[in-house]
């Protein structure tokens, strides 16, 4: 679990993740790992540049490095890049309040752009 969370993760937040990777299956497996090599990043990036987005990373992350979440933000116009000191590619589960409240923002900001036709009622 060292790829995806910091040393100083919860462990519970590691049990939960752990049983979540458990559960998946072979082929679930098979069918994702593909998508790493074929799916245009790019492409889909463009689809959401006119969307609000929140690009959450930790400085920790081995996955996904800062570097990675810099050029995802940097590719959508509307995107707010938050990077978490100490955090590994768990970010959410790790700063769970943090990236919560960035979350909540994240919805204000898309119902402020969003069209008055639009209803946004429960």
């Amino acid at each position: 679990m060292r790829l995806i969370f910091s040393g100083t993760a919860d462990p519970a937040d590691v049990r939960l993740a752990m049983e979540v990777h458990r559960a998946c299956t072979a082929e679930t497996v098979a069918a994702f790992l593909p998508t790493f090599s074929d799916h245009d990043r790019a492409t889909a990036l463009a689809a959401l540049a006119e969307v609000p987005a929140l690009v959450a990373v930790g400085d920790a992350d081995r996955l996904c490095p800062v570097e990675h979440s810099r050029a995802i933000a940097d590719a959508l116009p509307l995107a707010e890049l938050a990077v978490y000191p100490g955090v590994g590619h768990m970010v959410q589960l790790e700063r769970r309040p943090e990236v919560s409240r960035r979350l909540l923002d994240l919805v204000d900001r898309a119902l402020a752009r969003a069209p008055e036709s639009v209803d946004v009622t429960p």
